[in-house]
């Protein structure tokens, strides 16, 4: 799973998380992608920019960043 080992390596520790484990388990390719790292929010947003990645900051006040991986939306939990 290309874009787990990106964000591994971008992140640390990171966590796959919602219906993409699903989607994993059942064969699925996953439509999204959500994970979960224990990063403060602004390390995540700095660790995004500093890769090139596009940011949607909306949810930004309840510990959530979103960009696109892969062509598909990912949130990430802090």
């Amino acid at each position: 799973m290309e874009v787990f080992t990106f964000l591994h390596r971008l992140l640390g520790q990171v966590y796959l998380v919602g219906g993409a484990v699903r989607d994993l388990l059942r064969g699925q390719t996953p439509k999204d992608f959500d994970f979960t790292t224990p990063l403060p929010p602004g390390e995540v947003v700095e660790r995004f920019r500093g890769a090139g990645l596009p940011l949607n900051l909306r949810g930004l006040e309840h510990g959530v960043v979103a960009t696109v991986l892969e062509g598909q939306d990912s949130l990430c939990s802090t």
